[in-house]
């Protein structure tokens, strides 16, 4: 039975942080790619690509659990650091830890976790095992994996063309491309995506600390470790 949820992970998006409107899209002047109509320092990351854009702030509304939010899902990717908490992730001999929604045997009937694509940050012990306790993903299934070379490889989100007219045309939702695919300049990205390399799957039981420590609240303007909102008195 799923144990209901004590915090709010850090890379959660709230119902508050609403995505930039569509029309703010368009072609880059170049008519090489996609670009927002006023583009800001911060819209595009290192390697060129254009990220979607959320309003609001973190603990305005309620969490949406199964929508990361784009920047601090690619902040912690980035960084390697913990989806949960924001802390430094786990890191061993072994490397950094990695939670997968599947089984062994589904892993290995894919192909096994060497080259996996995962766009879930990693995580520290804590607060892994918070989220086999408490992640509805989780609690049924999942194999722990610790990665010595988590390389980038690229980004989720939404591809768009321009059509005969001129105007952008969505091609595809729920999109991989690699940075080193020329199409990556017409995706709008909404989570970044690293590659496990030099993988180890682990027993995460035998590496957790023998009573876990309360998970840490900390206030919206900190980001992480959010406390669940409550609902009000006299509703259901």
């Amino acid at each position: 039975m799923t144990a209901r949820p004590t915090v709010v992970p850090h890379v959660t998006t709230w119902s508050g942080e609403k995505p930039v409107r569509l029309r703010e899209l368009t072609v880059r002047p170049d008519g090489k790619g996609l670009g927002y109509r006023h583009e800001q320092p911060g819209d595009r990351d290192a390697h060129g690509v254009l990220w979607v854009r959320l309003g609001g702030e973190p603990g305005t509304g309620r969490p949406t659990y199964r929508v990361m939010h784009s920047e601090r899902q690619r902040r912690t990717m980035l960084d390697l650091r913990c989806q949960i908490c924001a802390g430094p992730a786990s890191r061993t001999a072994q490397g950094w830890l990695f939670l997968v929604a599947h089984t062994e045997q589904q892993i290995a009937e894919a192909g096994g976790t060497e080259d996996m694509l995962t766009m879930q940050p990693p995580l520290c012990l804590p607060c892994a095992d918070t989220a086999v306790r408490q992640c509805p993903r989780l609690t049924e299934q999942y194999t722990a994996v610790r990665s010595r070379k988590p390389v980038l490889y690229g980004a989720w989100g939404s591809l768009y063309r321009p059509d005969p007219h001129g105007r952008l045309a969505e091609l595809g939702d729920g999109t991989v491309l690699p940075y080193s695919d020329p199409a990556v300049r017409w995706l709008l990205a909404a989570q970044l995506v690293r590659e496990l390399r030099r993988t180890t799957v682990i027993p995460l039981p035998t590496e957790l600390p023998p009573t876990p420590p309360t998970p840490v609240l900390r206030q919206p303007a900190a980001a992480p470790g959010i406390p669940v909102p409550r609902r009000p008195a006299g509703r259901a």
